[in-house]
């Protein structure tokens, strides 16, 4: 996995052979087809592990039940930040924007990628507006998502609570 990992991430799943997957890898392309019917196969297998590994610490995180969006919202920018700002979470959101090259179950997983803070914000949206809780949601997810993945470092999750607070009805 590591030795695929490092080919499709320098050169996506086009721009590569099983043969060469196989020598990054140092085993046999007989060994690679004995673990994966294709390089399609391979490719899905290591991007649902990227996406495993880059999510594994926000879906660990003790995010609490709590109503008050000012404990809230910087704990769930916080997980969300540090998922999107791996470089191998920023890689895998390179790969989504193409989905037609990617198995319909790895973009399952990942639109679900932030499902667990997603309710958490909703529930909290909606003891203020219910009709909007969903969208509120959505548009903090976004917003948060977004500034981890620039890569100029003029971003950080206390300017995108402050501004949403401040945007927020």
């Amino acid at each position: 996995m590591a030795g695929a990992s490092r080919v499709f991430l320098a050169h996506g799943l086009e721009g590569v052979s099983m043969t060469r997957i196989a020598a990054e890898s140092a085993v046999t392309k007989v060994t690679l087809y004995a673990h994966f019917r294709s390089k399609s196969a391979l490719f899905a297998a290591v991007v649902q592990h990227w996406l495993d590994t880059s999510l594994a610490y926000s879906r660990r995180l003790d995010l609490p039940l709590d109503e008050d969006l000012h404990v809230l919202l910087p704990l769930v920018a916080h997980s969300v930040a540090h998922a999107a700002g791996s470089d191998v979470y920023r890689a895998l959101s390179a790969l989504v924007q193409q989905p037609a090259k990617l198995p319909h179950a790895v973009i399952t997983s990942w639109s679900a990628r932030f499902q667990r803070q997603h309710a958490l914000l909703a529930a909290a949206f909606a003891m203020r507006h219910p009709d909007t809780a969903d969208a509120h949601a959505d548009q903090f997810l976004a917003l948060v998502e977004h500034g981890a993945l620039r890569s100029d470092g003029g971003w950080n999750t206390e300017s995108v609570v402050a501004l949403f607070r401040m945007a927020y009805p």
